[in-house]
């Protein structure tokens, strides 16, 4: 599996290493990428995305191949890079760059393509966890007669008579390729020429702009009252509301109550009808009373806020959830996902913690503090345009915009610093392989630095508003004594007491509330990037269902089909109009980027189709019915196989709809069965194999196509789609596979996209496209019978090799 970091084309290629003009297009020559980087917007210089997104699969192993060449090692290692291209350019890159610019170095590769084995100084095969040494290759005429039974042949003579049986397709493929590239296939040459004179100023135009990652965008300057109040909404409806308000009110009254009673007690104060007419414990007792009743309302009081707190979360973070799995394909396409694990980790962090206590310290504080003000109020009028001067200036000095533009920087800082992470650690072995680690270490060491760095202005700043705050507080207490001082004559002991002590509960409360304040400026900052992400735009969806049996027969037809990946970028297909039987077997082949696993995606529609295309299977439109109901339909076999955490039971049938002898069938049928048993067994599941874990390294690429396969026939759905579901298993495994196919999806329409011939040469029809136009469209037979046709040129150059 090729390794590709987020960076240009260029960046890839040179990992680091300086730039050598002659050593770099020597690279890109023999991995065949200069026709690739035409139809990039920026050339070299383009971001092909995280993972390599924006490259095909043989794009991305040509990619990874021209990193290895221009590399100057003494030792090359090649892990089966050939597998994901066609033979034409699979044999060029073996040729050009393996053999020829690799010379007089030590090259080891492993490889299911037998035909490299004649270039090779020695050869050996791996079989049951041995290595051994082969003489010679074994030709077709030397080749033992075949058992009954395959299992009592050795493997290597197996691999031999699957290469020899397909040796004449790929053969073909490569003079086919070759063919066009002269321009003896007339039709290719038509299509070409007509569709590059129409795009020649359109690709000047692409070419200004090589980024395809979309930036962060950041809000700035104050947090808007909507995000607040969004956050608030989503604590609950106006009953809860109104018990956290009028809890809060009752609360602040009865503290204001109890303290104002026992000083007027205490200071003789009360009327003389109630002073003394009980005992000391009498007053003593309404005050614990008090006091009492109190703990319970804020008890009360905080039960029902956290009971809102929880559903907060809850609420935000199933709406961006919703909204992120419900978005089309392009989203991620463009979107690290390093930003979108920082949303859904540390943003929804701030909203589980940071956020709730922030905003319940400021309603605290704002009850208690606009109490204690109305109280100092009514005992001295006077004070009440003190208060809102003072009110005023602490709103002032409290810079809410510079602390929220910081820790919006802040936060969209450590997004890239999550994505090289987890970009490095995907891409360990690679790394360590090449002898990277230091310029790996140097890129992460970086970003956390850059993130640290805006975090570290950020503290400073909350510190310098935290100083200020308390110098403003200092002399507000002075001004409390002060005003006290001034009132002595009209105040009684009690009064003045009761005034004090509010007086500097009120100075360190303004001053806690102005920080607090800023906290949840701060904090809100979560809401407003966790709001964005769950206001994404889905994708567009039909609503009518259609009939449970739907497909019946699998019949699918494509009508005028235009597609692209994102507006404003290139057409992957172009007037494709293709009529498919239920039933039917269709090979789809191309040259890389020629628009094969682009059609397999508009049948799932996680592409979109523009201008009046029209996708109906069983004579239905899939455009007007639920995603759910066209996907659940479908079955696919990616290029890149996908597996779950998890058991392989989860893996097969992840919603639990097939029994266990049906996983283990389709298990048997995909020639996996002894593997997992095997493996089982080494784990202790022998009696339960389908329990057992996968883990990341657990299955090679090949075996974890053969579990992908596995699904599908579990499903056992009425359309098949394959794209180079058998890339990666040697051919002995691959004819087996295709000889499933044949058999155990005979009733199905399999439409399956390959770089090897040989693996569609028995369909009922086949496919080929150029630059996503249709070019043929018949069954081989009478594509054969055409001397005018590609495929007979195809055939009849076969035939002169043979010769």
């Amino acid at each position: 599996e090729a390794w590709i970091m987020n960076a240009t084309l260029r960046d890839n290629i040179l990992m680091g290493k300086e730039y050598d003009e002659a050593e770099y297009k020597a690279a890109l020559l023999a991995c065949q990428l200069k026709s690739d980087l035409e139809q990039l917007p920026g050339s070299d210089k383009t971001e092909i995305g995280e993972r390599g997104i924006n490259l095909s699969g043989g794009q991305k192993q040509r990619v990874s191949l021209a990193r290895a060449l221009y590399t100057d090692a003494d030792v090359y290692l090649f892990d089966d890079p050939l597998s994901a291209l066609d033979a034409h350019v699979g044999r060029h890159v073996f040729e050009a760059g393996i053999s020829k610019l690799l010379a007089g170095k030590t090259r080891l590769l492993v490889t299911h393509a037998l035909g490299f084995l004649n270039a090779a100084d020695r050869v050996y095969i791996a079989d049951n966890m041995t290595i051994r040494q082969v003489d010679k290759l074994i030709a077709a005429n030397e080749l033992p007669p075949a058992p009954e039974n395959d299992d009592d042949e050795p493997s290597f003579v197996q691999l031999m008579r699957a290469w020899h049986g397909t040796k004449g397709a790929e053969e073909a493929e490569e003079k086919a390729v070759d063919t066009e590239d002269a321009g003896d296939a007339q039709m290719a040459r038509q299509l070409t020429e007509a569709e590059s004179v129409a795009s020649k100023k359109k690709k000047k135009k692409e070419k200004s702009s090589g980024s395809l990652t979309v930036q962060e965008e950041r809000q700035s300057g104050h947090v808007s009252s909507q995000t607040l109040f969004l956050y608030l909404g989503s604590f609950g409806g106006c009953p809860f509301w109104f018990a956290i308000f009028s809890l809060h009110v009752i609360s602040v009254g009865a503290i204001l109550f109890a303290n104002l009673w026992l000083g007027l007690w205490a200071g003789g104060e009360l009327p003389d009808s109630i002073q003394t007419k009980y005992e000391p414990s009498f007053y003593i007792g309404i005050y614990a009373g008090v006091v009492f009743v109190t703990a319970f309302i804020v008890l009360g009081r905080e039960l029902i806020w956290r009971t809102g707190a929880v559903n907060a979360p809850r609420v935000m973070y199933k709406a961006m959830s919703d909204s992120v799995l419900r978005t089309s394909m392009a989203f991620f396409d463009t979107t690290p996902v390093g930003r979108i694990i920082n949303r859904f980790t540390k943003d929804s962090e701030q909203l589980d913690f940071a956020l709730p206590m922030a905003t319940n310290s400021v309603f605290i504080i704002c009850f208690m503090q606009f109490g204690t003000i109305v109280a100092m109020c009514y005992l001295m009028p006077w004070f009440t345009p003190v208060a809102v001067v003072l009110i005023i200036v602490l709103s002032q000095i409290q810079p809410t915009v510079a602390t929220v533009v910081l820790r919006r920087l802040s936060s969209s800082l450590a997004g890239p610093t999550v994505a090289l992470f987890s970009e490095t650690v995907h891409g360990a072995a690679s790394i360590r392989a090449a002898g990277l680690s230091d310029f790996f270490m140097a890129r992460f060491a970086q970003a956390v630095d850059d993130t640290n760095a805006a975090q570290l202005a950020d503290q400073m700043l909350f510190f310098m508003v935290a100083c200020n705050v308390g110098i403003t507080m200092a002399f507000l207490a002075a001004a409390m004594l002060l005003v006290v001082m001034l009132s002595k004559d009209s105040l009684t002991p009690a009064t003045a007491s009761f005034v004090i002590t509010q007086g500097m509960n009120l100075t360190l409360g303004l001053g806690f509330l102005m920080m607090q304040r800023g906290q949840l400026a701060m904090s809100l900052n979560s809401i407003e990037r966790l709001t964005e992400y769950s206001k994404l735009p889905p994708e567009p969806e039909g609503n009518q269902l259609p009939d449970a049996e739907w497909p019946s027969n699998g019949h699918v037809q494509l009508e005028n089909v235009y597609a692209q990946y994102r507006p404003g970028q290139p057409l992957v297909l172009k007037d494709v109009s293709v009529a498919i039987k239920g039933g039917e077997k269709i090979g789809v082949c191309g040259r890389t980027g020629s628009g094969k696993s682009s059609l397999l995606l508009t049948l799932f529609r996680l592409i979109p189709l523009i201008k009046d295309s029209k996708l109906l299977i069983d004579g239905v439109d899939t455009s007007t019915m639920p995603l759910e109901s066209l996907r659940s339909k479908l079955s696919a076999i990616p290029q890149e196989p996908v597996l779950f955490s998890g058991s392989v039971r989860e893996n097969i049938d992840p919603f639990k709809h097939v029994p266990d002898d049906k996983m283990l069938e389709a298990l048997e049928h995909c020639h996996l069965k002894d593997t997992i048993v095997a493996k089982a067994k080494d784990a202790g599941l022998e009696k339960t194999p389908l329990d057992l874990e996968l883990g990341e390294s657990s299955l090679s690429i090949g075996e974890k196509q053969l579990l992908c396969l596995a699904r599908a026939l579990a499903r056992n759905q009425r359309v098949l789609v394959l794209d180079e579901a058998t890339s990666s298993v040697d051919p002995h495994t691959d004819k087996l596979i295709q000889e499933t196919i044949r058999t155990a999806f005979a009733h199905c329409t399999v439409i399956t996209v390959a770089h090897r011939l040989n693996t569609i040469m028995d369909s009922d029809r086949v496919l080929v496209l150029n630059a996503g136009r249709v070019a043929e469209f018949d069954s081989p037979s009478r594509l054969k019978s055409d001397p005018n046709s590609m495929f007979a040129q195809l055939v009849a150059d076969a035939e002169r090799e043979g010769e």
